[in-house]
């Protein structure tokens, strides 16, 4: 598998296909990352590839499908999970905001999936060869999008459609589906639920396994949402 993003949910996905036996290639960009890498590396010797690279930038990025096919030696899915995500108010937001965010959360995936899928299709399974997974949002999906967010959420928005384009042009053997999360860092996110209570960072709900709470309807965890779109085999807009 190749995968972008392990900085906070794609930690957990990542080692839950690392225990169920994949090879994965991983796109990192922060030290944060950088430092889940290592730990992953030294926990699962010889199954993890690290790549650092810009995900607005397509020269970073573009030879990673085929460099984590040679190491490997297939390549079964691509999970594309990263985005950026800081608010960009209508009455602040430069130009350079919108094409960051539509370059490091769309081009990249529409370049990585076209690039994933064909060393998927080398793969010799008789039916599906291989699955393509866009972590989208809630907001969108939903069609509430929470203000102040306008350049994340265009572009997520944009996601949404190269879902359904992808799941299009690359069906039968390539099952394309996207994953609709609530935030997994809420807008406003250190604001306290009381005014008894502490503030909360991320880590805390990490912690605490409360980040279920915001991922998609129906599901308890980023685990039973991996095994609920890669091994039931469906095509399916959750929201």
């Amino acid at each position: 598998f190749l995968i972008t993003g392990i900085r906070r949910i794609g930690l957990y996905i990542a080692e839950y296909l690392l225990q169920n036996g994949y090879n994965l290639g991983i796109i990192y960009r922060s030290e944060v990352s950088e430092r889940n890498l290592k730990k992953l590396q030294n926990k699962f010797p010889n199954k993890v590839l690290g790549f650092k690279a810009d995900l607005s930038k397509y020269e970073e990025y573009k030879e990673i499908p085929r460099k984590t096919f040679e190491y490997f030696g297939n390549l079964y899915g691509f999970l594309h999970i990263a985005s950026p995500f800081y608010e960009t108010p209508l009455n602040n937001v430069a130009p350079e905001d919108l094409k960051y965010f539509f370059a490091s959360i769309v081009e990249s995936a529409y370049f990585l999936s076209i690039e994933s899928s064909k060393f998927m299709l080398l793969n010799k399974t008789e039916l599906v060869k291989g699955h393509i997974i866009l972590f989208g949002d809630s907001a969108i999906a939903r069609q509430k999008p929470y203000k102040n967010f306008s350049a994340y959420l265009i572009s997520k928005g944009a996601l949404h459609s190269l879902r359904s384009i992808l799941a299009h042009e690359l069906a039968p053997e390539i099952l394309v589906n996207e994953i609709a999360l609530g935030p997994v860092i809420p807008p406003n996110y250190e604001r306290p639920i009381k005014k008894t209570q502490r503030k909360k960072t991320w880590e805390d709900y990490l912690k605490e396994k409360k980040y279920k709470i915001y991922l998609c309807d129906g599901f308890s965890s980023a685990n039973e949402i991996l095994q609920y779109f890669l091994f039931d085999l469906v095509i399916i807009d959750r929201m």
